[in-house]
């Protein structure tokens, strides 16, 4: 999420700048990429996906899983 900076440039004056975080910059992949990268068949990753275990956000019709659960799916 971004962060909004203010600054005050002479008295009075005043500017608003926003600041990415390392977290709102978060890659997304699709469920076929996703199981490329884990490892993991599609259908496991379906299973979990509707059990809660990995959350899915859907970019119009399309699921799509945060970078950031990558890591505790990734086999070993």
């Amino acid at each position: 999420m971004a962060e909004e900076k203010i600054i005050e440039v002479n008295p009075g004056d005043t500017i608003i700048i926003n600041v990415k975080n390392d977290e709102s910059d978060n890659k997304t992949y699709s469920i076929s990429e996703f199981a490329k990268l884990s490892g993991l068949s599609r259908s496991t990753i379906y299973l979990k996906i509707d059990s809660g275990e990995i959350p899915k956000i859907m970019i119009g019709k399309s699921p799509r899983i945060e970078s950031k659960y990558l890591n505790q799916f990734k086999k070993q």
